[in-house]
C-alpha cells in the first residue's frame, strides 16, 4: 500500500496515499524487496504499475527517476521535527 509519496518524484501526481500496488511491468508484488529490485533496475525507463485505488484498478505508466536526485543531502533533527536542507 501507498503510504506517502517523496514531494517532487514522478510518482507525485499519479499515485495516491492508500492506492494498493498490485503489479509492477505485469509481476505481482509480493514484497518490498521485490518492488526496489524493480525501481533500481529501471531508472531512466518507465515502468506500468497496476494499482487498486478504492473500487477501482488502474494501470499506469510511471517514470522511473533516481532517488537521489530528488532527495535532500542532509537532515536536521530539532526537538522530535526533522528538517531537510
Amino acid at each position: 500500500m501507498v503510504t506517502q509519496i517523496q514531494p517532487g518524484s514522478t510518482a507525485q501526481g499519479a499515485l495516491e496515499v492508500g492506492d494498493i500496488l498490485l503489479r509492477i511491468n505485469g509481476h505481482v508484488v509480493t514484497e518490498f524487496t521485490s518492488l526496489a529490485d524493480v525501481l533500481d533496475d529501471s531508472v531512466g525507463t518507465s515502468i506500468r504499475v497496476q494499482v487498486q485505488r478504492r473500487e477501482r484498478t488502474l494501470e499506469l505508466d510511471l517514470p522511473v527517476s533516481d532517488l537521489y536526485t530528488i532527495s535532500p543531502d542532509a537532515y536536521l533533527e530539532l526537538g522530535g521535527a526533522v528538517l531537510c536542507c
